[in-house]
């Protein structure tokens, strides 16, 4: 069983390696434009992509829009800190 996740769980990523770079910079993208998540798996189903393996991809997007939320919030935080040091 555990053998099963472990080869299904990397076969999704195989796949999204394989459609690869496109997907992931279509995702940057779809996160520019604004796009929230039903309508990025929408997007994902017009271009074939099985709906089992759906949510693993939304996860990865999920964590590529959170690290832009991040890199953000640590500029934020960044310039707070050099006002603070100037004041």
């Amino acid at each position: 069983m555990i053998k099963t996740c472990y080869f299904a769980r990397h076969s999704i990523i195989a796949a999204m390696d394989i459609a690869g770079v496109s997907i992931l910079t279509e995702a940057k993208e779809w996160l520019d434009q604004g796009l929230d998540a039903e309508q990025i798996k929408l997007e994902l189903k017009k271009r074939g992509f099985d709906e089992r393996h759906i949510p693993e991809m939304m996860a990865q997007i999920k964590k590529l829009q959170n690290a832009r939320k991040t890199s953000g919030g640590l500029v934020l935080i960044l310039i707070g800190a050099v006002i603070c040091l100037l004041s």
